[in-house]
């Protein structure tokens, strides 16, 4: 590489770097605790994804969340003692563990998606209608480049292995 396609390159870094900062920050992502509540993002990552996929093992969650298994397991483990998530072996295979939410975990779920809600309700109505589908396709067309670049582990649910 030349060294004007590798400034270029690190220019191209750069501006990435800080399109990722300004969007952690706009959407108060970076705080300890998201939304002014007692979770972390991880914490407010999994409750969410359990009450999209009730029972599902911690793998498939891993791969899910593209959270590193050991990181994942303390998570879990914090949520499952706070009274907010249950687990138990799974009848197929008695070495998994299936993770759901509990009745309360479902309620302090659902407390942190209507708080989420009405930030991005609050953020969103101060754009016109037209700003409002320009920044879906942004989004989309965010989604659909670093898709292919950003690969995902993918899971294969029929024998729960990473593929």
């Amino acid at each position: 590489m030349v060294i004007k396609e590798k400034i270029e390159r690190e220019n191209q870094i750069s501006e990435i770097r800080d399109f990722n900062r300004f969007y952690l920050l706009r959407f108060q992502l970076l705080n300890e605790k998201p939304f002014r509540s007692e979770y972390s993002l991880a914490e407010i990552l999994v409750l969410n994804m359990l009450a999209e996929k009730p029972n599902i093992v911690s793998s498939e969650l891993a791969c899910q969340l593209q959270l590193d298994d050991g990181y994942l397991s303390r998570t879990l483990k914090l949520l499952v003692r706070k009274g907010l998530v249950d687990r138990r072996r799974s009848i197929q295979d008695s070495r998994k563990w299936l993770f759901n939410l509990t009745k309360n975990g479902n309620l302090e779920q659902n407390k942190l998606d209507e708080k989420y809600k009405q930030r991005l309700e609050s953020f969103i109505s101060k754009l016109s209608d037209n700003q409002v589908q320009d920044l879906l396709f942004a989004m989309d067309k965010i989604r659909t480049l670093t898709a292919t670049s950003l690969s995902r582990k993918k899971f294969n649910s029929n024998n729960s292995e990473l593929l």
